[in-house]
């Protein structure tokens, strides 16, 4: 008894939804096994939970082709049935999901933007559309990751002072279109806003806080951009706006700290050079939630890379040597934060260091680092593991 096998060719099966579709063929198939008068509502469905059509799922997904095809079959739809293109057009673009987001906003291609943007039927509807707010208080500009998307959203609005709102708005965290740059790290994002706002609008942005009460430049300080934090500081154009962008956020941390933790002695240089003696001891002794003030915590960073880097440092006694003498391998960053703090800016800091000598053997010392006393006595010390500052 012999068998056969057949093997038939079968047309492949077709989504049930846009919103799965990964490329134009899967669109069409799908759209073609549909009756034309039941098009325009599948193009139009919502998923069900977040309630978006296909034209949010592909600007996310940065298929530009899908919604350039989206269009074109709205187009030929509308056309066939005698319907009004403008409306559904404006309609389907402007289209808001369950928080409020457009495909505008969930856009990461500034081509998908642009397209997005043009589309739009008139100039008033198109300033409505790039400024409308999500649930959260958020615009497009609130998610811009580039400078090119940045500078879209900007000019594309045609009306003042629609754009002047647009850049000074914030979210219901309290997070504007700087903060929210400046915590992705986003220094020409930052740039061009402000090179976009009005004197008033600046300010307001460089020293608006969230509700952490964190600043810019707090959030500049964490993304460990030193781009971002130079672009904050170069706003700081007076001792209020600085003092205000140093004060402490909700875990009584203040940005000079997060400086000295991302290791930025450059930016603080140039802030501290801004403020007077009173206002730099103020910023210097400006205790965290652990009582760590700004100098401790720069000599405890210079103390744990004595230890790490197991080097004998105690022979140098100004650290301005140390600094220059130092092997390149040598993180001199934290060494720079220690001399910024002492030797500039502070008199004597006393303080018990741990160090190594020339065999390997662990040995702490008391040392005052400035301009006081250098010398103590040596103690050799066993089981310690990592230094105290006193």
């Amino acid at each position: 008894m012999m068998f056969f096998l057949v093997v038939l060719e079968m047309e492949p099966e077709a989504p049930t939804s846009l919103h799965w579709v990964e490329d134009v063929a899967e669109a069409e198939l799908l759209l073609r096994s549909t009756p034309l008068p039941r098009r325009v509502s599948v193009i139009f469905q919502e998923n069900e939970w977040w309630r978006r059509t296909c034209l949010h799922t592909a600007a996310m997904s940065n298929k530009l082709k899908l919604v350039k095809f989206f269009f074109d079959e709205l187009n030929v739809c509308c056309t066939a049935q005698l319907l009004d293109h403008v409306e559904l057009m404006d309609e389907f673009i402007m289209k808001q999901d369950n928080e409020g987001y457009t495909a505008l906003h969930k856009s990461g291609s500034s081509e998908i933007s642009e397209l997005l943007i043009q589309s739009v039927s008139t100039s008033e509807r198109r300033d409505r559309f790039i400024s409308t707010k999500s649930m959260y208080g958020a615009n497009a500009l609130h998610f811009a990751q580039t400078k090119e998307m940045a500078e879209l959203l900007i000019m594309s609005i045609s009306d003042e002072e629609m754009r002047q709102q647009m850049l000074t708005t914030h979210g219901v965290r309290g997070r504007t279109t700087v903060s929210l740059a400046a915590w992705r790290g986003a220094a020409d994002v930052i740039q061009v806003i402000f090179d976009n706002c009005s004197a008033l609008s600046r300010q307001f942005l460089i020293s608006r806080t969230d509700i952490f009460n964190d600043t810019p430049l707090h959030r500049a300080a964490l993304s460990g951009s030193q781009y971002a934090v130079d672009a904050i500081i170069e706003e700081l154009t007076d001792t209020e706006l600085i003092e205000m962008s140093l004060k402490v956020n909700e875990s009584r941390t203040s940005s000079m700290h997060y400086l000295i933790i991302y290791q930025m002695p450059e930016a603080l240089s140039q802030i501290l050079k801004r403020l007077n003696i009173e206002q730099r001891k103020k910023a210097l002794l400006r205790k965290n939630r652990y009582g760590y003030s700004a100098r401790r915590l720069a000599l405890m960073q210079m103390s744990e890379l004595a230890d790490q880097e197991y080097k004998y440092l105690a022979t140098y006694w100004s650290l301005s040597q140390i600094i220059k003498d130092v092997p390149e391998t040598m993180n001199r960053k934290i060494l720079k934060l220690v001399h910024l703090f002492c030797n500039e800016y502070d008199t004597t800091v006393p303080g018990t260091m741990l160090m190594y000598d020339d065999s390997g053997a662990m040995r702490h010392r008391s040392i005052t680092i400035g301009d006081g006393s250098k010398s103590s006595d040596w103690m050799q010390s066993t089981g310690v593991s990592h230094s105290v500052i006193q």
